[in-house]
């Protein structure tokens, strides 16, 4: 509904409930990772010097939010549902959205110089998945 429909936080589905209901579970939740790996695998082959360094700044100061989730399912449904710029919303993200994050991981990482938001968001939660999964340099 626009312009006076419901306010607050969106009712939540778990990760099974959401494969359930889609019709490509398996294909979207491998696009959503692969897409992560991609992230990071761009930010890990850019050659080292002043602007790869801001981009691992940045990466490691969205790790340092990311670390309150617990399991790779929490990750996904905070990637999917913890957004701004939503129908009615405006001015700055809330608290605890995943582009209030990466603006602030970002402009602290480089106040000068824009980084690209969609490498750091996606390296960020790739690297925090690998590290849920245990499994070190995948």
């Amino acid at each position: 509904m626009i312009g006076g429909g419901h306010r607050g936080p969106e009712p939540r589905a778990t990760m099974r409930e959401r494969i359930s209901n889609s019709p490509y579970p398996a294909w979207r939740l491998g696009h959503v990772l692969r897409g992560w790996r991609t992230s990071d695998q761009v930010l890990r082959r850019a050659d080292d010097g002043p602007v790869r360094t801001a981009y691992e700044r940045a990466v490691a100061l969205a790790l340092e939010e990311l670390a309150r989730f617990g399991s790779v399912e929490e990750l996904l449904v905070h990637c999917a549902q913890d957004r701004h710029r939503r129908i009615g919303e405006d001015g700055d993200p809330p608290e605890g959205t995943v582009e209030a994050w990466l603006e602030a991981a970002c402009h602290t990482a480089a106040p000068d110089h824009p980084l690209e938001r969609s490498v750091v968001e996606g390296a960020a939660f790739w690297r925090r998945s690998v590290e849920l999964l245990g499994v070190p340099g995948l």
